[in-house]
């Protein structure tokens, strides 16, 4: 029987995933069909992991669970570029989303978000204001009643961005 894997992932140096055992016991990747060293862990969300892997014909995404040991390889991205996230609430859905940001000229056009109610990407356009500049730290981040929330700074000022799991709600604080 395998063991409880108690623990916390945070960011090191370089966004380097790093993890602390609370049991002792680290969470291991190996069933992944990927050489361990072409896995690089870049978010996580109520037990679910996401991973950028290199495989044979190229990278992809694949979300995995170590306690099940069971993984999703996702299907190629619409825009491939941006900072990507990981949303996972299990009380209020069973299904998890990725959402990965476009940028353009130094602006956020929008997000292609992924969802695995649907097996797909999707885009939707930004409905921030124009010229807003996110922080993408995940120390900057907060997942809160199913919304997104990233710290933004626009004409000098710092707000609070937010954007809902499928791309239909797009709000900033103060308005």
């Amino acid at each position: 029987m395998p063991q409880t894997v108690f623990g916390f992932f945070y960011d090191g140096f370089y966004d380097q995933q790093n993890f602390i055992s609370i049991s002792g016991v680290y969470p291991s990747l190996s069933f992944l069909p990927f050489t361990m060293n072409n896995v690089a862990v870049l978010d996580c969300c109520n037990s679910l992991i996401f991973c950028r892997c290199l495989g044979a014909d190229g990278y992809c995404y694949v979300i995995c669970n170590p306690a099940t040991q069971k993984f999703k390889k996702l299907p190629p991205r619409i825009h491939s570029v941006g900072e990507t996230r990981l949303r996972f609430d299990p009380i209020a859905s069973s299904y998890f989303h990725v959402l990965e940001y476009m940028e353009e000229n130094g602006q956020y056009v929008g997000a292609d978000i992924y969802s695995s109610k649907t097996a797909a990407w999707i885009f939707k356009e930004s409905k921030w204001v124009k010229n807003a500049q996110l922080t993408f730290s995940k120390i900057g981040t907060m997942f809160l009643n199913g919304c997104l929330h990233y710290i933004g700074f626009y004409n000098g000022y710092h707000l609070i961005l937010a954007v809902d799991m499928e791309g239909k709600t797009w709000r900033k604080f103060p308005n």
